[in-house]
């Protein structure tokens, strides 16, 4: 069995340089596949045997012999090579079952109203000659609009990522002017019906900003700036945090109680994946969340009113005590 960790990466690296029919010894393919798993800020590879592993991998899943060949200079190398001179594990043609399962998701995704930039399977279908099913109504529906800010961008976002190449991007926070940025994309997240861009700043490496898409003006990839890699994993650096926004500091167990009322809805959507009751009472239960407190925690928690309440004394049970006697302050002064 290969080692699974970036196997596919590595595939595709193979594939290229076992079609050369001259063979390309171990240590060549050690070199070039440090080398291009380098530029994609992948860990290297650090014995053969994870090499030998991935070509016996590749044998047995495209029926294909690698075989082994003498160096015409030193017969003591021994080079490795597809046997069939024309093969590529890219080149296979589809098979009618390959088209139709092709055809069928082809036509599921065309059912999704709302989804960023879907002009990519039609285009996709024209290319390949692929028969799109047309349907009186999309099935279903996001809670996203055509007319939505930033959707634009989102294409060209996935690709700047994909290709990991830097991009310049004027973009106008609420309330500022707006600034060009070079930033080095890594993620788009979706939070509350809104598109954010993840990425590093140029100026701000450190650190990792979210980007809102429906605040940006424009955008290029920027050719001749290199690329910096993420240094972290994206889905692990949100894990503790609600929403996209992470403040300084360390996770904190955060207790509250729930009313009866709102039990159900909190248990069928939790507000953190850590989220357990740790004890019940006659009108509701205890709970607790372990999280980096940040805004959108405070607004999540707030929008229940009286719901719930943050047992947990410290900032984010002041913050919120802070607001709602802002709001009786403001409710008894109006008309």
């Amino acid at each position: 069995m290969p080692n699974s960790k970036n196997y596919s990466m590595r595939e595709k690296i193979l594939d290229g340089l076992l079609k050369r029919r001259e063979g390309v010894s171990m240590q060549d393919i050690i070199r070039v596949v440090n080398h291009q798993l380098s530029q994609r800020g992948v860990l290297e590879v650090r014995t053969k045997d994870t090499i030998l592993n991935d070509m016996t991998e590749i044998s047995n899943k495209y029926h294909v012999n690698i075989e082994q060949i003498q160096d015409g200079f030193d017969r003591r190398i021994i080079r490795y090579r597809y046997e069939k001179p024309d093969f590529s594990i890219y080149a296979k043609p589809f098979t009618a079952e390959d088209e139709q399962k092709i055809q069928g998701f082809l036509n599921f995704l065309s059912q999704f109203e709302g989804m960023p930039q879907m002009d990519w399977v039609r285009d996709f279908c024209s290319h390949f000659d692929v028969f799109l099913t047309s349907n009186d109504a999309p099935v279903v529906e996001f809670e996203e609009s055509d007319s939505i800010l930033g959707r634009a961008f989102f294409t060209g976002l996935f690709h700047a990522i994909i290709d990991k190449k830097p991009i310049s991007l004027t973009y106008q926070a609420f309330g500022k002017k707006a600034r060009t940025h070079l930033l080095y994309p890594y993620f788009l997240k979706q939070f509350k019906q809104r598109w954010y861009l993840i990425a590093k700043n140029s100026h701000h490496l450190d650190s990792i900003s979210a980007y809102a898409l429906d605040r940006m003006i424009t955008f290029h990839q920027s050719l001749f700036d290199p690329y910096v890699p993420i240094d972290v994993d994206v889905h692990e650096y949100f894990n503790d945090v609600v929403g996209i926004a992470r403040m300084d500091g360390e996770p904190q167990t955060i207790r509250f109680h729930v009313d009866k009322h709102e039990l159900p809805y909190l248990q069928t959507r939790p507000i953190h994946h850590s989220q357990k009751i740790v004890g019940r009472d006659k009108t509701g239960v205890f709970m607790t969340i372990h999280v980096i407190p940040n805004t959108e925690l405070l607004m999540e928690l707030m929008s229940y009113g009286d719901g719930i309440i943050v047992k947990t004394k410290g900032k984010l049970r002041s913050d919120i005590m802070r607001k709602l006697g802002s709001a009786r302050k403001k409710y008894g002064s109006s008309a």
